[in-house]
């Protein structure tokens, strides 16, 4: 694992906190450190390890040699605010239904590598909630393998927490943007068998804590507040249009500046899920 130099963590806290809507004076509270060392540390000023260890678990990550907080894909590991703003919506929607949440979760399974989004764990229901989120659909097929496999090796990462999981439920959300919409029509059927649970069924499986018996989609947009963070798909109903017209515009629409995304390859023997 990486190092990582004051000035990128300072950023990795500061997204973070911004991810969750948080102040500096909320995360210097949640972390019990004044707020003078939150603004210390995002100016890139360092600090002890354990104080950057109580931010880092206060926003649901944690630090060993680096912060384990969303990134893009790419080889500087530049900071995907876009993704994590999404990350961040998503966390409050299922710490607003009762959950317990992490993110970030790395998971193996033999050379295969990969780290789930947002884990959501219901200690009344006994249900542990996997989720992914995507900014953009590109394979249905690779889609559904992702979330079975982290559905079968997150019991690991339940395991390490003390958490006693009756129920494993998987829920995908991906950004609400025309471009996905379309996704959606392309692949109607593929997308509806692997993600059977949908439209309004779903939004009662988040909010009013119904069983969920399959894997259910959504979309989201973390620009709005409550249950209006996750609506339809068009196929599904939906009668307005998509709030944003691809990942590049929702980018936009929040302030950020977008990089398209650096081909690589991945070391030898090692897979790594996006």
């Amino acid at each position: 694992m990486a190092s990582i130099s004051r000035t990128t963590l300072g950023v990795t806290i500061r997204t973070g906190r911004i991810a969750r809507g948080w102040t500096q004076r909320q995360l210097a509270d949640r972390a019990c450190v004044p707020q003078s060392v939150v603004c210390a540390v995002e100016a890139g000023e360092g600090g002890q390890i354990a104080t950057l260890e109580r931010m880092c678990v206060a926003l649901g990550g944690e630090l060993r040699l680096e912060a384990h907080l969303p990134y893009a894909g790419d080889g500087s590991r530049q900071i995907d605010l876009g993704h994590a703003r999404c990350v961040g919506a998503a966390r409050r929607l299922l710490e607003a239904s009762g959950c317990t949440c992490v993110t970030e979760q790395e998971v193996m399974d033999g050379p295969w590598r990969g780290r789930i989004d947002l884990l959501g764990f219901d200690a009344t229901a006994r249900r542990l909630v996997v989720v992914e989120v995507k900014t953009e659909l590109r394979d249905a097929g690779g889609l559904e393998r992702q979330v079975d496999r982290y559905a079968r090796l997150c019991l690991d990462v339940a395991r390490r927490r003390g958490w006693r999981v009756g129920e494993v439920a998987v829920a995908v959300l991906v950004l609400a943007t025309a471009e996905t919409d379309a996704f959606l029509v392309a692949n109607r059927e593929v997308m509806a068998g692997a993600f059977p649970i949908r439209g309004r069924a779903a939004i009662g499986c988040i909010f009013d804590r119904e069983p969920i018996r399959g894997r259910l989609l959504l979309m989201l947009d973390p620009c709005r507040r409550g249950r209006r963070v996750v609506g339809r798909a068009r196929v599904d109903g939906r009668r307005t249009p998509a709030p944003y017209r691809d990942y590049r515009a929702f980018v936009a629409a929040i302030g950020g500046k977008w990089h398209a995304p650096a081909a690589r390859s991945p070391p030898p023997d090692t897979v790594v899920a996006a």
